[in-house]
């Protein structure tokens, strides 16, 4: 069996999830922990959902955001919320109440289908610039507004944006492939009861 969890801030979650299967991690398998029944690697969170719908891993646990964004092929089974994050549009306090008014808008993101998803009947023509971190450095010579997570704000404020617009609250999903078996359910169930308790 294969899983893929995620590390960074989301790390001690994995490590919950880990100690229930009973794995360990240390300074010799930062990435890669095995038994005999299981595989476990520990990714940033972007990659599991591609990962899990191109069948390359069994099982996963992500985010909403990058479920939404990558996870075709993926069937949520669970989803918790205690994650504290949501997707929202971020720009100067002058774009508040213009989203649906505008001829061109250009939005920088590391979330391109879900701008596309979210943004795209908002404005005659929509451009995204597809960025990988730093977002809030984009408004207003590179891109009108930012489509991003947000957890406090504090990062946009210190860079004079706000909150325009709040897409969705995000969660944790455990995910399998489209096409999915009992053993890799049984795993699945497991993981929720986990990240949900």
């Amino acid at each position: 069996m294969r899983i893929g969890l995620p590390k960074g801030r989301l790390l001690s979650v994995s490590e919950r999830v880990l100690r229930q299967l009973q794995l360990s991690h240390g300074e010799d398998s930062l990435y890669r922990i095995a038994n005999a029944d299981l595989t476990v690697w520990l990714l940033k969170m972007c990659d599991i959902p591609q990962l899990v719908g191109a069948g390359k891993l069994d099982v996963g646990l992500a985010p909403t955001e990058w479920v939404e964004e990558v996870g075709d092929g993926c069937e949520t089974l669970a989803r918790r919320d205690g994650y504290a994050v949501r997707v929202s549009v971020l720009g100067r306090p002058e774009w508040r109440g213009h989203l649906g008014d505008l001829d061109s808008l250009r939005v920088a993101t590391e979330y391109p289908n879900l701008a596309r998803r979210h943004l795209g009947g908002r404005a005659r023509e929509l451009s995204v610039v597809e960025i990988h971190g730093s977002a809030e450095a984009y408004p207003p010579e590179l891109a009108d507004v930012v489509l991003d997570c947000v957890e406090t704000g504090a990062a946009a404020e210190r860079h004079g944006l706000i909150e325009i617009e709040r897409l969705f609250d995000c969660g944790l999903h455990v995910i399998v492939g489209a096409v999915s078996g009992t053993k890799q359910r049984r795993i699945a169930e497991r993981i929720g009861g986990v990240v949900g308790g």
